[in-house]
């Protein structure tokens, strides 16, 4: 199946491999089972893979989608629930990762309009991490978003839209990882990141020019983390 991925679309391909390292990092930071763990990565792993059966003029369209290519778009949860039920090695958790990935706690998502009591606890992760890779990644229709966009996003989403503890979490032990790197600022200046604030991860303290700095206090936010 990714094999055919990578023939049709290079784009969704990759996407599918990122989900699945960003959706393990978070189910292993949410103490999920080891056995959970695995099934979260290969759910993210196929999680995209409906869009075998879109063609391939919608998902290379370097344009605005029209209503109906948006809708034929919002189809590839189903075909890819299908797809993996017809392969009995698949457990119903893993179809569902393919399924619900779209669908959001307030009904607002699609295919279904589940409501949060009715989405799977591992397709609520593979959710926040679908949104993570998407928002970052270059698109041929656009650049990827800055990560204090996309983590401000996610925050915002998480009333509502995405579930909270997971977003949260989320959030708060991926800047944890920054400290000690650095990161661009959207002035220009480069800084490094020294302490994550539990109240408000995304606007860490932050060590420029010989001065320790509150993000959260001033106009300064994070662009992208530097290697």
């Amino acid at each position: 199946m990714l094999e055919g991925m990578l023939d049709k679309d290079d784009y969704t391909y990759r996407h599918n491999i990122g989900v699945s390292v960003v959706a393990s990092m978070l189910a292993n930071w949410l103490h999920f089972s080891e056995a959970d763990q695995r099934k979260i990565t290969l759910g993210g792993l196929l999680h995209d893979i409906g869009k075998l059966q879109l063609s391939d003029y919608i998902l290379t369209k370097p344009g605005r989608l029209t209503h109906e290519e948006y809708e034929a778009i919002q189809m590839h949860p189903t075909y890819g629930y299908k797809l993996l039920k017809k392969d009995s090695i698949y457990t119903e958790d893993i179809c569902l990762m393919a399924l619900e990935h779209h669908e959001r706690e307030d009904g607002s998502g699609y295919p279904h309009h589940k409501n949060a009591d009715e989405i799977h606890p591992f397709s609520k992760v593979i959710a926040i991490a679908d949104v993570f890779h998407a928002m970052t990644s270059d698109r041929v229709y656009r650049k990827g978003h800055s990560l204090y966009g996309v983590l401000k996003h996610i925050k915002d989403e998480s009333f509502g839209k995405l579930e909270p503890t997971y977003a949260l979490t989320f959030i708060q032990r991926f800047m944890e990882l920054s400290i000690g790197h650095y990161a661009e600022l959207n002035n220009g200046e480069v800084a490094e990141i020294v302490f994550i604030f539990p109240h408000d991860p995304i606007n860490p303290l932050v060590l420029l020019d010989h001065k320790l700095i509150e993000l959260g206090k001033t106009n300064l936010y994070i662009t992208k983390l530097i290697a």
